[in-house]
């Protein structure tokens, strides 16, 4: 598992990966004002030869989305155990239009820090531009955590004890870098060798949907391909202080889940007497402990009637549709929910089936498991049958 933090100041914008021979998974950790800088943890493992442990001692450290290729960018890994690594250089790529550069140690560090910088004048009120992350690499990325005590079969920042090359076993519970967020998987998971898993705090997220406030940090949770399939439970502890800060009510705490592609809410368990939730995972991606309420609404219905002996496709344009989402449909003398399809934040489709009686309906929008349950478009649409 690999473990990753951020702490950067206004002017950073920071972004972080890692992946496995040719996999590359990126997270927006910090949208803020220019100038930008997007930086790129990676952790190298590359195609070992046979029989060769794959290791971590060797890092690649990406930088982009500068405004100017001009930059004197600086690099340093500072392992949990051994020397601190020289400071590296990285070089600009205009191919790829990144900064570029590599540290490697001359053992094994699957804990650490790595600090990427711009080497440029500065001062308490214009401090430099600059990024510190924190890592932990566990699961069974094939090699022993080097030098160093162990951390324990308990509760801990990886999945269980490495058993070096070949396969591991892991049961152990994922803890974010902060320890606020915990993976409990339900299986134990078997990782061959170069296999992991990731939570990487976050200090910055995609927009949120309207209404919505982030309480405290997110997490990223993600696998290096051919790992275990992620089954299990999300719980956050959060700071009551947090709650009060942005004027939240604990009992509208609700997790939230980003693919990274749209927001969808989920059922969410509360227990405000130990400021706990908990939500059952639904795979990699990031999760974000989130207040308040979403309520759709709706703007058009397309096509605004139909014919109750062919299957009629609806087009519904509004704003704040936010998964998991429901049609309902409000007649006379009956009442019918349809799913939403291709959802997102502005439009979305349904099917409504031959046979429905010949109507006038309300078109109402809901989206599920908001804190009071679902949130209704207070103004439907019609669709005549």
């Amino acid at each position: 598992m690999f473990v990753a933090a951020c702490r950067n100041n206004d002017q950073t914008d920071a972004w972080f990966n890692n992946f496995s021979a040719n996999q590359t998974t990126a997270i927006n950790l910090s949208p803020l004002s220019p100038p930008q800088v997007k930086a790129y943890l990676t952790q190298w493992i590359g195609s070992p030869a046979p029989n060769q442990a794959i290791n971590s001692t060797t890092f690649t450290i990406q930088v982009s989305g500068l405004t100017t290729t001009t930059l004197n960018l600086q690099a340093r890994l500072y392992p949990e155990y051994g020397t601190v690594s020289i400071t590296t250089t990285l070089s600009y790529l205009s191919a790829q239009e990144i900064y570029s550069g590599t540290i490697t140690l001359s053992e094994t560090a699957l804990n650490g820090h790595i600090q990427v910088w711009v080497a440029e004048t500065a001062n308490e009120t214009d401090p430099r531009r600059e990024a510190m992350v924190a890592y932990s690499i566990g699961g069974n990325p094939g090699d022993s955590r080097g030098t160093g005590a162990s951390r324990g079969t308990g509760a801990s920042r990886g999945t269980g004890a490495s058993r070096g090359t070949g396969a591991s076993r892991g049961t152990a519970p994922i803890i974010s870098p902060d320890g606020q967020m915990i993976f409990f998987n339900t299986e134990e998971l078997i990782f061959d060798e170069g296999e992991f898993y990731t939570v990487q705090d976050t200090s910055g997220l995609p927009s949120l949907p309207t209404g919505k406030t982030a309480i405290g940090s997110a997490y990223n949770l993600f696998a290096t391909p051919g790992a275990p399939v992620l089954t299990g439970s999300i719980t956050f502890q959060y700071s009551g202080n947090d709650v009060l800060t942005e004027g939240a009510n604990e009992n509208e705490l609700t997790i939230h889940f980003w693919d990274s592609q749209a927001w969808q809410t989920l059922a969410t368990t509360r227990d405000s007497e130990f400021n706990l939730v908990s939500t059952p995972s639904v795979g990699a991606g990031i999760y974000a402990l989130l207040a308040g309420t979403t309520t759709p609404k709706i703007n058009s219905v397309t096509p605004s009637a139909g014919t109750n002996n062919i299957t009629n496709t609806l087009v519904i344009s509004g704003g704040y549709f936010l998964e998991p989402v429901s049609v309902i449909l409000v007649g006379p003398t009956a009442t019918y929910t349809l799913p939403a399809l291709s959802v997102s934040p502005y439009s979305l489709t349904t099917v409504v089936t031959k046979g429905l009686q010949a109507r006038e309906y309300q078109v109402y929008v809901s989206n599920g498991n908001q804190p009071s349950g679902s949130a209704t478009s207070p103004t439907p649409g019609t669709y005549e049958k």
